[in-house]
Formats: C-alpha cells, structure tokens, sequence
C-alpha cells in the first residue's frame, strides 16, 4: 500500500537524509539564480479523485508557485606563523584547515536551527509549528513526543528526528515511570536508548533552553549555494612571513515545505 498524499507537496526539492542538516549537500532541482537559489513548489489539494468510466479526469487544484534563497556568505581567516607551521610535530595546516572547517559547520548549524528575525538565515525552529506546555510542566516528556510525532502524521507525514536541547536531552534519559522508579530510556548501568518511539534522538547546544524539536526531515530543503573552500595564501602577509588560511562557503537558507513538518515543544519555565 501506498501513503497518501501530503496535503501541501514539494515536488523538485526533498531532503533524502532522515536527519538534521549539519554540512548539507546540495539539492537536485535547486535551480540557482544570481546569488541565491529558487526551486518550484506546488501547494493545495493533491489527492486525486474518482474517475467513472467514459467521464472527463477531474483536474487538479495544484498552484505553482516559486521559493527564493539569497545565498550568504560564511566566512573565516587565521593566520600563522611561518615558524610555528615549520616547528609545529603535527599537521598544523591540516588542523587548522580542519578547524576552520568545524567553525563554519557549527556557525551553519545554529542558523539553521534558530536564525530568526534580521538573520538572513531563517532556522527550522521559526518556520514550524510551536507547543508550549502548561504552568508546572518544566520537562518534555516521551509522552509530549509522542502527541509531537502524531500531529505530524495527521498529515501524511513521516517523522524522523528528534532534536533535543541539552537539558531536555537530560531530562529525557532521567524521565521514571510512574511508581515503579525503572528509567523510561534504560538503565544507567546499561546502554541508555537514544530514541524515542523509534526516532534517532539528536542533542544541540543551538536549542534554547526548555526546547525539543520532532521533525520530518525529508520536507527540510537546505539551499547550497557553494560548499565550504579553505584557500592558503603564502603571499598576503608576505613582509611578516605569515601564511594565510582563509574559508568560505555559500549557504541559500532552510525552508519548510510546511510549517506541520516542525513540531517545536517547549517546556514551561515553572
């Protein structure tokens, strides 16, 4: 058996990954133009309709539409030393390479996940849909994932991820069952579960405080405009005998192909 059709569809741009979008790569059917991307989309009614026979196909309600990413530059340099890259016992350039490389990732990431507002960046936690808890419920529990996961099969959709901050990530593997003491996530002494009702629990120190996130990854669509480059420049700093180690990558944004995709719980303060 097929699934049923999703209410709303992006038919160009789909994320195959069933996970977050840490160093993406690039999307068939990104189309880019000028300094961002763009891609086709369709929104409306797509289930099909009975057809008696001899009669006219009804015809859809689909209506094409166009999506833009302006692409934005991430950019870093370090300089070093020629005399700490020739007495250094390891492979400084590659470490610093490496570092660099790390930084623009982690940079991406938490613009992915929280951009909002002025940033350029918008991140999947301002696109979604989100729960706040009542007063008293400090803690997102396995149940609150579990009414997060069937919001967003009401849609046709197919979780697969789950997003943690830290402390919601803690508070996850201490949650108890009620009067029997016995850890929900598995015992300490053994290996504790990492998922919840099947889906991959992922922790990030991007979250916000209080801040779990299920999502179906697949209708996440990450803009690449140019991969991350790390370039060395032996000439730049020429009179101080420097070397230069500059990186540069070009992201076009995250969008939702629907805000139900995201489901953002957060937790109550007190």
């Amino acid at each position: 058996m097929t699934k049923p059709a999703r209410q709303r569809a992006y038919y160009l741009c789909r994320n195959p990954r069933g996970n977050l979008p840490h160093t993406p790569a690039r999307r068939d059917g990104v189309r880019g133009r000028g300094n961002g991307h763009s891609f086709i989309a369709g929104a409306g009614a797509s289930l099909a309709r009975l057809a008696a026979e001899g009669q006219v196909i009804p015809a859809g309600q689909m209506v094409w539409g166009e999506v833009k990413f302006t692409a934005k530059k991430i950019g870093e340099i370090q300089w070093a030393s020629t005399e700490v890259l020739e007495d250094s016992a390891l492979d400084l350039r590659r470490i610093i390479a490496d570092n660099l490389l790390r930084d623009a990732s982690l940079k991406f990431d938490a613009d992915a996940f929280t951009g909002s507002g002025a940033n350029p960046i918008k991140g999947v936690v301002s696109q979604g849909i989100t729960t706040a808890l009542g007063a008293g419920k400090v803690t997102v529990t396995y149940d609150d994932l579990a009414d997060a996961v069937a919001r967003i099969e009401a849609t046709n959709g197919r979780p697969s991820v789950v997003w943690a901050s830290t402390d919601m990530a803690a508070a996850l593997r201490k949650e108890k069952a009620t009067g029997s003491g016995i850890y929900q996530g598995g015992q300490p002494t053994d290996s504790p579960a990492t998922t919840a009702w099947g889906l991959p629990i992922l922790v990030s120190s991007f979250l916000a405080a209080k801040t779990v996130v299920v999502a179906d990854a697949s209708r996440i669509v990450v803009g690449v405009r140019r991969n991350a480059q790390v370039r060395v420049s032996e000439d730049a700093r020429f009179d101080s005998d420097q070397v230069g180690f500059k990186l540069t990558m070009r992201m076009a944004g995250v969008s939702l192909a629907e805000p139900a995709s995201v489901q953002v719980v957060k937790a109550a303060v007190s």
